[in-house]
């Protein structure tokens, strides 16, 4: 009966091993199963970041596109804009080169008959004729007729004129005044230099 009662408790604790066996063994597969459980979950929020740079790259990649299609339309039409104002300022610089030739043959002709002296005033055309040779030197042939600036240029070619007696270009400097009298000194130009004056002009 001992021997039986000794045989029992030892199967007993036998099945009692075997049950904490399989609980841990149990316990391992569960604890792998979640550790693999939150790798894949980690890989799958790594997927989705990945997924969001790139889609947040060809955003990015779209809008710095965009700005330089803009930049470059801006660019282009600032020089079509240019490019129209340049157009603009020769046509009117040629219309005004025509009017004021116009009208100097008709006070020429009209100071001939009526045999009368012509006083010209605003011979710069308020400023005009500066802004249509803004930027360009007085061509080296001008020292010819001892011209040494823009202002000597116009007024010398005035006052050369036949048909002219005066010219009357008004200024509140000083330094203007000083140098539009320079025009009073030296040679004037002649028909043929008249004529190489308002040729460099209108080439310009």
């Amino acid at each position: 009966s001992k021997k039986a009662s000794k045989k029992s408790a030892a199967a007993a604790d036998e099945d009692d091993d075997k049950e904490e066996e399989e609980e841990e063994t149990e316990a391992k597969k569960s604890s792998s199963s979640s550790s693999k459980k939150e790798t894949a979950e980690e890989k799958m929020v790594r997927l989705q970041q990945e997924k969001i740079d790139i889609l947040e790259k060809e955003v990015q990649e779209a809008r710095e596109a965009d700005a330089e299609k803009e930049r470059l339309a801006t660019e282009e039409e600032a020089k079509h804009n240019e490019e129209a104002e340049r157009e603009k300022e020769q046509l009117e610089r040629e219309e005004f080169l025509k009017q004021e030739k116009d009208e100097l043959e008709k006070a020429k002709t009209l100071a001939k008959e009526k045999k009368i002296g012509v006083m010209v005033n605003l011979p710069f055309h308020r400023g005009k004729l500066f802004k249509a040779v803004e930027g360009k030197p007085v061509p080296e042939w001008a020292a010819e007729f001892e011209c040494k600036s823009w202002a000597q240029f116009f007024l010398k070619f005035v006052i050369s004129h036949p048909a002219v007696t005066c010219a009357i270009p008004a200024t509140s400097s000083v330094a203007h005044m000083n140098e539009n009298m320079g025009a009073l000194y030296g040679a004037l130009p002649d028909t043929a230099m008249r004529d190489r004056m308002i040729r460099y002009i209108e080439s310009i």
